[in-house]
């Protein structure tokens, strides 16, 4: 029962809402002009919203008496982010996201700069993860410009997947399920692309999508056991696509997005593969964390 229920509310549930969203926005099933908007971001954080509410528990938010501690900021993070991501001026829109993530770099690795770690070493890790992100984004960009249908849906899904099964092989079943709510949500992204050909995620769509997986992979990594080779691994999915992209840019598109699809699979497969395992050898311990 507790399996059922975990399925109902962290993976039927956000995939209707976001599903049922983007056919109202998106009309597969009438011909006409692309919207200007799909929504993706919105509909993906009241899925979290009301998924994560459901399935786990409602954290203290940033406003509070309680500070919100740790994995607390994932839902935060994505209810707070997204109306950023929706936005069109793209000067603003990129000072806000930076600022933005910025703050929630800081809040979600707060236990880690007041309790483990030096102003310089802060500096470091901060700088590091803000330039990452912003890499993360402009592959991101580069890659959703060429590409139409399911495939962004389908490179994007691919990274979530895997990071949902490594966080949960790797000691946090929270973070395996918080995943699969973003999982849920792009594979009905993706059916819609399959559903209308011209569906078309918009930029802030896709950096939202990779937000989310940079802040997911950085959680795992901090508070539970994900290896730095796994979650470097997770990363690359989106860069290999890129690349892969660049180079059959000029062959036929089915032939480009499988292309896409086989080279963001690689890095991922590697990574899951090592988790099972490294999940194999520790399987007479039940180090389960519970968040």
């Amino acid at each position: 029962m507790l399996e059922l229920r975990a399925f109902s509310l962290g993976v039927l549930l956000p995939g209707l809402i976001v599903g049922i969203g983007l056919a109202c926005v998106w009309r597969p099933w009438k011909p006409g002009p692309p919207p200007k908007k799909s929504f993706f971001a919105l509909f993906t954080a009241i899925a979290f919203f009301v998924s994560y509410s459901l399935l786990l528990e409602l954290p203290p938010h940033p406003f509070g008496d309680r500070t919100p501690a740790g994995l607390d900021w994932l839902l935060w993070i994505a209810l707070l982010s997204a109306p950023l991501f929706l936005m069109e001026d793209a000067g603003k829109a990129l000072t806000l996201r930076s600022l933005a993530a910025a703050a929630m770099l800081a809040g979600l690795l707060r236990a880690m700069i007041v309790h483990h770690w030096s102003p310089g070493t802060a500096a470091l890790w901060l700088g590091g993860a803000a330039v990452s992100l912003a890499l993360l984004w402009i592959v991101g960009a580069g890659l959703n410009e060429r590409l139409e249908g399911a495939t962004m849906p389908i490179v994007l899904l691919l990274t979530a997947t895997g990071l949902a099964l490594v966080a949960g092989l790797n000691g946090s079943a929270r973070l395996g399920q918080t995943t699969g709510i973003l999982c849920a949500s792009l594979g009905a992204a993706m059916i819609i692309g399959f559903w209308h050909p011209c569906f078309h995620l918009r930029s802030g769509d896709v950096s939202f999508a990779l937000s989310l997986l940079f802040f997911l992979t950085l959680g795992a990594y901090f508070f539970s056991d994900l290896p730095a080779l796994e979650g470097g691994l997770l990363a690359a999915s989106p860069a290999a696509a890129r690349g892969a992209e660049v180079l059959f840019r000029l062959r036929a598109i089915p032939r480009r997005n499988l292309a896409v699809v086989l080279a963001s699979a690689v890095p991922v497969v590697v990574a899951v593969v090592r988790s099972i395992l490294a999940f194999q050898e520790a399987s007479s311990t039940d180090f389960y964390y519970d968040y």
